[in-house]
């Protein structure tokens, strides 16, 4: 199911999404005390990625450090594609 031009219009509002001639990046972020979640999706032309991710910490180590690299690491997973396809490799041979 596709969007009708006004709901992304709406959405891209919304998300402070970003979009000019065939590219669109949308963004949603919150946590709770112990977990994060995140939603990304992007596209540029002919390429998209969507991404959706929720970590659970319970001690919060791992969260604090997270949420420190994290805006950095979906920029680069978005704008770099070598280091997308490395990501993909390394998180698809992930036991």
């Amino acid at each position: 199911m596709f969007l009708p031009v006004d709901d992304k219009k709406l959405i891209d509002r919304i998300l402070e999404g970003a979009e000019e001639s065939g590219k669109r990046r949308w963004y949603k972020g919150g946590s709770t005390a112990f977990t994060l979640t995140s939603a990304l999706y992007h596209r540029n032309g002919e390429d998209s990625v969507a991404l959706s991710v929720f970590i659970q910490d319970e001690k919060r180590y791992e969260l604090l450090w997270i949420r420190n690299v994290f805006h950095d690491f979906l920029k680069a997973l978005v704008e770099d594609r070598a280091f997308r396809e490395k990501a993909i490799d390394k998180l698809g041979n992930m036991n």
